[in-house]
């Protein structure tokens, strides 16, 4: 067994097995050719009529989408030569066959765009990119390390789904959604009220948790993205790993970005307190807008997106 063959068993280990992923490889195995249930399953949730609100079916689409973020890995692996190439059977076999399935690709090509998947295919079709370089593999572990908050702080998970529009009810009721978590921080008196219980596992508490805990991984995350400003399709693979929320942001730019992070610089207007003490705070917020923006735009997307 050579490096590369052990490094892809390690980050399996660690990245698929204790994932639901694997319960999305077993399912499609089991409904492949029954089109009509994968083309339901794997449908876009936001137009009217398509609500995904059943709770196995909620479990099922997790899991599909773990299964694609693992493909991501993997792709981003094989791009900087960390996994084999060619990849090992079953792997191979089962990510072409899933994702070249013409009821699987509208998923990951056009309701829930994302790249890397789709380099994945063309690379098992045989037209993969590549781009070794020294430094990469310590930098794409880092970059595992950095993501492992979205995949799982409960509180992060929370308000990723908010940012994909999902709504969260209780006795018919929304209780927490997009709307719920800027109106939360529309003054520091509601925020509080809401987040005082740091155990909480109300919905909306973690969701409002969740977005702060967010704005730190950004800025994490954008400054390794600049560690790797010599190796831009690494740097554009590692944006794409997480392009997903990144593209809701900007969706949702106005809400978020200006108006949710602008409001957390307003807020000495409701607090006792000197103007002038407030503004280091107002300064480093509005450098998590830049921060935001940057990591929104296509600055980062580009050199992959452009490969298609």
């Amino acid at each position: 067994m050579n490096l590369a063959e052990i490094n892809l068993g390690d980050l399996e280990s660690r990245c698929f097995k204790p994932t639901l992923a694997p319960k999305a490889v077993d399912w499609f195995r089991a409904h492949e050719t029954d089109r009509p249930v994968v083309s339901r399953t794997l449908r876009d949730h936001r137009p009217h009529g398509q609500t995904v609100s059943d709770r196995d079916e909620i479990h099922l689409r997790d899991a599909m989408d773990e299964l694609l973020g693992w493909y991501s890995v993997v792709e981003i692996g094989c791009l900087i030569g960390f996994f084999p190439n060619p990849l090992p059977e079953p792997l191979a076999t089962d990510a072409r066959t899933l994702l070249s399935h013409d009821d699987v690709r509208p998923f990951y090509e056009r309701h829930y765009p994302l790249v890397l998947p789709q380099h994945l295919l063309r690379r098992l079709e045989g037209q993969g990119l590549g781009e070794p370089h020294p430094r990469a593999a310590a930098l794409f572990i880092e970059l595992l390390e950095a993501t492992r908050v979205l995949d799982e702080d409960r509180d992060v998970l929370s308000w990723l789904r908010c940012l994909d529009d999902y709504r969260v009810s209780k006795g018919g009721v929304v209780v927490s959604s997009l709307d719920h978590v800027l109106e939360t921080l529309e003054s520091p008196q509601l925020f509080l009220e809401v987040s005082a219980d740091t155990s909480s596992r109300e919905p909306l508490a973690r969701a409002v948790r969740g977005f702060g805990k967010f704005l730190a991984f950004a800025q994490d995350f954008h400054r390794l993205l600049e560690r790797m400003s010599d190796e831009p399709l690494l740097q554009s693979a590692a944006w794409h790993l997480n392009g997903y929320w990144f593209e809701r942001l900007r969706v949702r730019s106005p809400e978020v970005i200006d108006d949710a992070v602008g409001r957390l610089g307003g807020w000495n207007a409701h607090l006792e307190g000197d103007d002038a003490d407030f503004e280091p705070t107002r300064r480093a917020l509005g450098e998590v807008q830049d921060v935001l923006r940057d990591l929104a735009s296509d600055h980062y997307a580009a050199a992959l997106r452009q490969g298609l």
